[in-house]
């Protein structure tokens, strides 16, 4: 936890970090991250979306812990961008295992304005931050 605080503080003081166990997200009223350690079955399938969809091919370069900590301040970042709320509502009605083999149910809700906005943050981060990368990557 401490190295993903350090990651964090670095590139946005401001925003705050805490543990949990029910996944990873930004929450934009307290400027917050709530971060699960545990892999989440959906990192495949965001790690595709981003190889695919982003065209970044060497996305599995770097650790599903970096990106989810880099996707979440993304999100703190473009906080203006637009929310697919009825794709997003969509998704979450669907059986996880339904949705894990389906790559139209993932780019439905990985292609979301703000999910887009949130990966790109990332992805450029990456690439302006190569060796910073790569270190919190392993660290992580």
């Amino acid at each position: 936890m401490l190295i993903a605080w350090i990651l964090i503080k670095l590139i946005a003081p401001s925003v705050k970090l805490r543990a949990t166990h029910d996944g990873t997200e930004f929450d934009y009223e307290e400027d917050t991250i709530y971060y699960d350690r545990k892999p989440d079955p959906f990192d495949k399938c965001f790690m595709r979306h981003v190889k695919e969809k982003h065209l970044f091919p060497t996305a599995d370069k770097y650790s599903f812990r970096l990106w989810s900590i880099l996707h979440e301040l993304g999100h703190y970042f473009n906080p203006d961008e637009e929310e697919d709320e009825y794709g997003k509502a969509f998704c979450a009605v669907i059986p996880k295992e339904y949705a894990m083999e389906n790559t139209w149910i993932q780019d439905l809700y990985y292609d979301s304005p703000d999910e887009i906005a949130a990966t790109a943050w990332a992805i450029e981060w990456i690439e302006e931050h190569p060796k910073l990368s790569s270190l919190f990557s392993a660290l992580l």
